[in-house]
């Protein structure tokens, strides 16, 4: 048996197999790889704290958008 016949042992740190396990959030990925593939463009904005978030929500609010999220060191949040 060869290394490529041999089955491949899961690495639990892999992202796509934490994507499988429901380690992270998916549907947040989902969303953006639906986005992409409907030819959505994407804005990131560095806001560390809630003022900055709120005075860049306040800016993209003004102007057609398909969804927002904030990305928090453990979790993914929709702003309001």
């Amino acid at each position: 048996m060869t290394n490529q016949d041999q089955p491949r042992q899961q690495d639990k740190g892999d992202p796509v197999n934490r994507l499988q396990e429901g380690d992270m959030s998916d549907d947040a990925v989902r969303v953006h790889l639906d986005a992409a593939k409907r030819g959505a463009t994407f804005l990131m904005i560095y806001a560390p704290g809630e003022l900055e978030a709120s005075r860049a929500m306040n800016v993209v609010r003004r102007v057609p958008f398909s969804f927002a999220h904030r990305d928090h060191r453990f979790a993914i949040e929709e702003p309001k």
